[in-house]
């Protein structure tokens, strides 16, 4: 929606403030999913597989944030603004999705230093 114009571009727009960069992995699951269910197959995924993936996801994006905040030096309210920002250059368009991991991943990185959070992030893998 967002590359045509269409209506769906808010759509994309709100799912994409929300979520950040994983909305693109989010939106290729569903995807994959109704092709799935349309094709007349059905999708069992254990609960246990569903619950190691999300802390896989949480993993792998603290871990990415915390490379941000570690290497890029900025005090904290210019690091939420650069999270908050980063698809404005493009689209114009802030994004919500890193703002919480951020505030985690700096909270971590600047408390235990970047040894003692990949210590948690290495925790949750």
């Amino acid at each position: 929606g967002r590359y045509f114009f269409s209506g769906f571009k808010y759509f994309a727009n709100f799912f994409l403030g929300s979520f950040g960069m994983s909305f693109y992995g989010l939106m290729a699951a569903v995807i994959i999913a109704c092709s799935f269910v349309l094709a007349g197959k059905s999708i069992k995924i254990p609960a246990k597989y569903v619950v190691h993936f999300v802390l896989m996801f949480v993993a792998i994006v603290l871990f990415v944030h915390i490379l941000t905040t570690t290497y890029i030096p900025k005090n904290f309210k210019e690091y939420i603004g650069l999270v908050y920002h980063y698809y404005d250059d493009l689209q114009g368009l802030p994004t919500f999705g890193g703002v919480v991991f951020g505030i985690l991943a700096f909270a971590l990185e600047k408390v235990l230093t970047i040894y003692g959070a990949m210590v948690v992030v290495v925790a949750l893998l």
